[in-house]
């Protein structure tokens, strides 16, 4: 078995199945793909940002978080001034943005902080990038000396987690192992979850022109 914090998860290719629920199939979808740090949500970012039709969102909440924290990180005063820090003002970008392509969020879980709203969840169809635990903090470590469980954000993905499972969404879950073992196969099961149809240029980067 697989675990993000204290949920055991089914193992295997398509564990991302877990917690599916019906939904209404819509022309047009908008992912929420939430991740820790040390992850491959880049380049599933870019695979996503590959496909046609796809416009895709790097991190919205980054200055948010960085102007509500006051954490240092590196470049933090271009990010803030390329970013909106009003949470609320993102949450209605996310939702309301061009509704005439499909739309790829890429989020870091731990951005949400405490003081930005949850109920948006049920607009976007959630995924949850995992990885295991030690490799994450073999990672982390090579780039910082002090990594603290508020840095890597596996509870926040829990506690994320949890809450759209409460309100009766359907979520999905991949594993960065299969990701990296299995491409193709772990890709295509993954558009498949979303009601995505599968488009080829999601393991070919830059075969079409970023819809962003």
């Amino acid at each position: 078995m697989s675990r993000l914090g204290e949920r055991t998860l089914p193992i295997g290719l398509f564990r991302y199945s877990a917690y599916r629920l019906a939904e209404m199939k819509e022309s047009f979808v908008k992912i929420a793909m939430w991740s820790g740090p040390r992850n491959l949500s880049t380049a599933l970012m870019y695979s996503f940002a590959s496909r046609g039709y796809m416009r895709v969102v790097d991190e919205p909440f980054y200055a948010a978080y960085l102007a509500q924290t006051g954490v240092l990180h590196p470049m933090r005063d271009n990010v803030i001034a390329s970013q909106n820090v009003d949470p609320q003002a993102v949450i209605k970008t996310l939702l309301e943005d061009d509704q005439s392509v499909h739309h790829y969020q890429k989020h870091m879980t731990q951005h949400m902080l405490p003081s930005i709203e949850r109920d948006w969840l049920t607009k976007v169809k959630n995924v949850f990038l995992i990885r295991h635990p030690a490799r994450v903090l073999a990672s982390w470590a090579n780039k910082h000396d002090t990594p603290s469980l508020a840095d890597i954000g596996f509870e926040q993905q829990l506690e994320i987690f949890e809450q759209v499972v409460a309100q009766g969404k359907s979520v999905t879950v991949i594993d960065a192992s299969d990701i990296r073992a299995h491409l193709e196969a772990s890709l295509r099961a993954l558009c498949a979850a979303l009601e995505l149809e599968w488009d080829p240029c999601n393991v070919k980067l830059g075969c079409r022109p970023k819809a962003v």
